[in-house]
């Protein structure tokens, strides 16, 4: 699979939300787990080349109070 980080526009195209969608239900079959953990859920996205842009802090999507 290809690496690298993914950028905005092609993160949320519909294709690849459809294939991050059937990379899910490829791991589901595969590992017979109905509900993957969060760290195999990063897994699946690291196999289709998803790395980490930027700083090393969140944004919170919440408003701080």
């Amino acid at each position: 699979m290809a690496s690298g980080s993914l950028s905005s526009s092609s993160a949320n195209s519909p294709s690849a939300e459809h294939e991050f969608m059937q990379a899910i239900k490829d791991y589901q079959q595969q590992s017979g787990r109905l509900f993957p953990t969060w760290s195999e859920i990063l897994e699946v996205a690291q196999n289709l080349g998803y790395s980490k842009a930027g700083g090393s802090h969140l944004r919170r999507a919440l408003p701080r109070p």
